[in-house]
């Protein structure tokens, strides 16, 4: 105890040190969780963008899309 006392700067320097690096581990923790939600929240605007593409394309008919095979086709 009479250490604890007699060295009572370093005691105390090694408590901010240790808070500081616990802050900074919960920090940067936080903000992985944060890119991760922005990276899924991306992605998932990226497949509601692809899916209004599709669905917003025409659609061949059955005639169409047999006369390009039947054109692509090699004789």
């Amino acid at each position: 105890m009479t250490w604890l006392f007699a060295n009572w700067r370093l005691v105390l320097l090694g408590l901010v040190v240790a808070v500081l690096a616990y802050m900074r581990i919960e920090v940067g923790w936080l903000r992985s969780r944060l890119d991760r939600a922005q990276a899924r929240a991306k992605e998932l605007q990226d497949y509601r963008t692809t899916r209004e593409r599709i669905d917003d394309a025409p659609v061949p008919s059955d005639a169409d899309a047999a006369r390009r095979w039947l054109h692509d086709r090699k004789p």
